[in-house]
């Protein structure tokens, strides 16, 4: 029985029986056989020989989109509801709510907003906390467990490294600017 080419085998196999297949097939002949044999060339095609061949095997169906922006703000947009609604959700619960893997959504993520979705969470708690300071809330260690942090000590050093005051100066000056508002004529 005859050797088969690269090409021939591509056609009859059912991960490559497209015709979008077929023009990689053709293309890694051309790669392998075509003029140049120097070990930088060399090293070129077998790079391009590989994404070719990765880019071929992906379990994405063939009529299937590649991911846009408007993916990646959607995606994004539904982390963020999610954290919203609970802020303790770890980034591996966060990607399997939204169908990616966590490394996914960890680049996406950071690619749309510019923050890691660690430092998302982490401000979205802070800012929590400031809205209960703000409200009159006294308790800082209650505070600190029903925003998501461990202890009221984790609580300040985040907030003392994110704004650099400690909830209790942050607090007193809350008070002190409402108190300016209020007493202040319009």
């Amino acid at each position: 029985m005859a050797k088969r080419t690269l090409k021939e085998r591509a056609e009859h196999h059912p991960r490559w029986n497209d015709s979008g297949a077929n023009v990689t097939a053709a293309r890694v002949s051309d790669l392998l056989h075509g003029p140049g044999a120097e070990e930088f060339e060399l090293a070129e095609r077998a790079t391009a020989l590989a994404g070719m061949l990765l880019t071929g095997l992906t379990n994405r169906p063939a009529n299937c989109r590649p991911p846009t922006w408007h993916r990646y703000r959607r995606l994004v947009d539904e982390v963020r509801e999610a954290i919203d609604e609970d802020v303790r959700l770890h980034l591996r619960e966060l990607a399997e709510l939204a169908g990616v893997s966590a490394y996914d959504l960890s680049r996406t993520f950071r690619l749309v907003t510019g923050l890691t979705v660690s430092r998302y969470r982490l401000r979205l708690r802070l800012q929590h906390a400031i809205e209960r300071l703000f409200a009159g809330d006294d308790d800082l260690a209650r505070i600190a467990v029903d925003v998501g942090f461990s202890d009221q000590a984790h609580f300040t050093r985040a907030l003392r490294d994110e704004t650099g005051l400690t909830p209790g100066v942050l607090r007193s000056r809350l008070a002190r600017d409402l108190a300016q508002q209020w007493s202040s004529p319009p």
